[in-house]
């Protein structure tokens, strides 16, 4: 799993979040992580310019990214939902 890159819902919150720029990197880690196929795992994802570049257990995030913890948080990577109202307003 380590480095492989997917799309997210976290990712449309991570946009939302920003207030829609999504041209900086950085790092969430300590979360629980959901991956589309395989058994969830402690982790870390890294966002590079709005775009999901890495998930994975042991994963680098890139020197001078923002970090953000995610510790008690859970992240599901490739998961869309369907029926969400973020950024549809």
């Amino acid at each position: 799993m380590t480095g492989q890159k997917a799309g997210s819902s976290v990712l449309a919150y991570m946009n939302w979040y920003r207030g829609g720029k999504n041209e900086k990197t950085y790092g969430i880690e300590g979360a629980k992580i959901y991956p589309i196929s395989g058994e969830p795992f402690i982790g870390t994802i890294v966002v590079v310019d709005g775009k999901i570049s890495a998930v994975g257990e042991n994963i680098q995030i890139p020197e001078g990214a923002e970090r953000l913890d995610g510790t008690g948080k859970f992240l599901m990577p490739g998961f869309i939902d369907a029926h969400t109202h973020i950024g549809l307003y």
